[in-house]
């Protein structure tokens, strides 16, 4: 059994906000815990590759107009997933209502 001290910790996380050309110039990582994928480069700046998909998680009253109408204090992440685990995330979630819909390029 962990000491009370042990039971305590607690994590630590810190928010910056980069330039778009920071933000341009970092790789594309799968965020899946434990996943080393790393997007291509292309002409010295990363891209997503085909079947890496985008993820922007965000709380909001109502649906926005367009994401510049999100606060960055509600946006839980924003991050990519790799191929493999972009189609794991999808067989998890509830099929979409519509098939059109349902059947997006390079998904599970």
């Amino acid at each position: 059994m962990p000491n009370r001290h042990e039971r305590r910790k607690a994590a630590v996380f810190e928010r910056t906000i980069t330039t778009p050309a920071e933000f341009q110039a970092l790789d594309s990582i799968c965020a899946w815990k434990g996943c080393t994928a790393i997007g291509d480069q292309q002409h010295g700046k990363p891209y997503l590759p085909k079947g890496w998909t985008a993820l922007l998680l965000f709380w909001a009253e109502k649906a926005p107009n367009d994401f510049s109408d999100v606060m960055d204090s509600d946006m839980l992440r924003d991050c990519v997933l790799c191929p493999e685990h972009t189609a794991m995330l999808d067989n998890l979630l509830k099929p979409l209502p519509s098939r059109s819909l349902d059947q997006h390029e390079g998904g599970a």
